[in-house]
């Protein structure tokens, strides 16, 4: 079959998706708690005003995260999460990030946030990639 990680052995592959899902997973857990730890920031400080229900959206996005980084480590949703992770972090990039990054380009957060969300997005649409065709092979 056709992987990003091409050797000799067809364990190591299967190694370095493990150990990157497994560190994937504790960051969005990881994550999804700081949204309930430090609520009161993104709340009130984070979310710009024209995104409505500060509080829903804080709440939501922190299960969601806390669900995503398990579902990646559950054999039969780990497809549906990460492309559903990767369309919530894509819509972050595009409804927060970039206007954020745009309100202050010289904001060092701002600019990492922007980079952050594009990154993992991409990550997970591609982790979503090698799922399905390990299925295949």
């Amino acid at each position: 079959g056709v992987y990003f990680l091409r050797t000799n052995s067809p364990r190591s592959g299967k190694i370095f998706l493990l150990i990157g899902t497994i560190f994937l997973s504790m960051f969005f857990i990881i994550s999804g708690f700081a949204h309930f730890k430090f609520d009161d920031f993104i709340i009130d400080s984070f979310m710009p005003s024209y995104i409505p229900f500060h509080p829903f959206w804080t709440y939501l996005c922190g299960i969601a995260l806390i669900a995503g980084g398990i579902g990646i480590q559950i054999y039969p949703l780990r497809k549906i999460a990460a492309v559903l992770v990767g369309i919530m972090i894509a819509g972050w990039f595009l409804l927060l990030h970039i206007p954020r990054f745009f309100a202050d380009i010289n904001n060092p957060s701002d600019q990492m946030g922007l980079c952050e969300s594009f990154a993992f997005a991409g990550i997970m649409f591609v982790l979503h990639g090698l799922f399905r065709m390990k299925k295949r092979n």
